[in-house]
């Protein structure tokens, strides 16, 4: 999976804010960049006045590595009050009918620091993808009364396609 850093700007509104999301390496195009993900965007958000613009994705190894980094980064946003929607009504007011949670009124320079620190956290449970999972359940309880980030957002348990679902078996040892 790749972890992009997009921004998306109203001109009517006066508003530039930024998105965390993540899609799947098979997406991205021959410069390792996810050009399929950016043309939806384009069409969704522009046709209601938005312009999408590109600025960096983060690729690793393993796709499990990329999701938890996604992952971790919206919920130190989150903790901050950084989301910009509270609501799916509000984003979709906008137009913003999709990604609605990922979108954070933050800089470019904040988005990457924050993208950082997450790979940092992810780092200090030795990448061991059960310890950080429980750390993103632990923490999400502790600040947001939910299991995740999407959780809290959404009102309700959330069964989005992870690399979690199935793929991939977790090893004893990688639980330890």
């Amino acid at each position: 999976m790749s972890n992009y850093l997009i921004s998306i700007t109203h001109p009517e509104y006066g508003l530039t804010l930024f998105k965390n999301g993540f899609t799947g390496n098979h997406r991205l195009d021959d410069d390792g960049q996810p050009a399929a993900r950016m043309r939806e965007f384009h069409r969704e958000y522009g046709k209601h006045g938005w312009i999408v613009n590109y600025h960096s994705n983060m690729t690793m190894f393993d796709d499990r590595r990329t999701y938890l980094t996604e992952q971790v980064a919206q919920i130190l946003m989150g903790k901050k009050g950084l989301d910009f929607f509270p609501t799916k009504a509000m984003a979709q007011a906008l137009g913003i009918h999709s990604g609605w949670t990922e979108i954070f009124a933050v800089n470019l320079r904040q988005l990457q620091g924050y993208q950082g620190k997450a790979v940092q956290i992810c780092q200090a449970h030795n990448w061991n993808y059960r310890k950080i999972r429980a750390w993103i359940r632990s923490t999400c309880q502790d600040c947001f009364s939910a299991d995740s980030w999407a959780e809290y957002k959404y009102g309700d348990k959330v069964w989005r396609t992870s690399p979690f679902n199935g793929r991939y078996n977790i090893t004893h040892k990688e639980a330890a």
